[in-house]
């Protein structure tokens, strides 16, 4: 908290010595001393800050004023106001995520097995009914209320990794995460992440991959692997990676240590030219086809 105090604080500093003029304030050109960092024209969107090496001039209008937000990632700005600009390949990964056990012992299966807050499939399918990325439901509102939380990466991403108390066969820990990409070529293009999961057969519960509601992988067994993803031509696409608990390890009667983990390495977020991360999930509509 101390943390982003300082930066609030740093960043009112800043303006203060600037004026308006410096700033272009009540210009239709910002001044070349503002030196805004930008890389969306999307009002709102956060971007992240880039070093004086990387900055371009702006010879477009700038409207409203550079705000830092506090509930934006550290390191991060976001634009209160519309704004144009272009720079070169700093690019962020944007996902979103959801971690859940399915089952307590006393209440039974979570939410009384509702499988319309479990991304459209049922508690009891994803651990103990060999549950996969493909049978989630395409509606936007069942994802958007299973996906709550967004995460943001750069090159690669240790995104989960959990170690667990396991009192029976029937409850796990599910990690999914959420891709959204858009395909800006009249081509297709291949995505080739390098991922490492966790899931176990013997219980019913597997790690999977979908693209766009079809399957493109299905595993019993913690491993690591390499897909080749084709994503479409001039749309964006919807990319779901499911890992699940690895086998038990018994510590007593009934009473199992379990881990769930997902990771993204080898530069697998570094997506190849023409294909870019959509934070869309909150206002996204349709079914897979969008």
């Amino acid at each position: 908290m101390r943390q982003v105090k300082n930066l609030i604080i740093v960043f009112l500093l800043v303006l203060s010595v600037k004026s308006n003029a410096q700033l272009g304030i009540g210009t239709t050109t910002p001044a070349a001393s503002a030196q805004l960092d930008v890389t969306s024209t999307t009002k709102g969107m956060l971007v992240p800050r880039m070093t004086a090496a990387q900055r371009i001039a702006i010879t477009s209008p700038v409207q409203g004023l550079l705000v830092y937000q506090t509930d934006a990632p550290e390191g991060f700005w976001s634009f209160n106001g519309l704004v144009w600009a272009a720079l070169g390949s700093e690019k962020t990964a944007t996902y979103r995520y959801a971690s859940f056990h399915t089952y307590h012992e006393n209440f039974g299966w979570a939410f009384g097995n509702d499988a319309s807050l479990f991304g459209g499939v049922n508690p009891s399918t994803w651990t103990d009914g060999n549950g996969q990325a493909s049978q989630m439901s395409s509606d936007k509102e069942v994802l958007r209320t299973l996906f709550t939380h967004k995460g943001y990466a750069k090159n690669n991403a240790m995104m989960f990794s959990e170690t667990y108390t396991n009192l029976s066969s029937t409850d796990g820990l599910v990690y999914i995460a959420l891709f959204r990409i858009k395909n800006t070529s009249g081509s297709t293009i291949n995505w080739t992440p390098t991922f490492s999961y966790t899931a176990y057969s013997g219980w019913s519960e597997m790690a999977s991959v979908a693209l766009n509601g079809v399957s493109v992988m299905f595993a019993g067994s913690p491993s690591s692997t390499t897909l080749s993803l084709p994503i479409p031509a001039n749309r964006v696409s919807s990319v779901i990676f499911v890992s699940t608990a690895c086998s038990p390890y018994s510590v007593g009667y009934s009473v199992y240590l379990r881990n769930t983990r997902l990771a993204f390495y080898n530069n697998s977020l570094l997506l190849p030219a023409g294909l870019e991360f959509i934070d869309d999930l909150d206002v996204a509509t349709g079914d897979w086809t969008q």
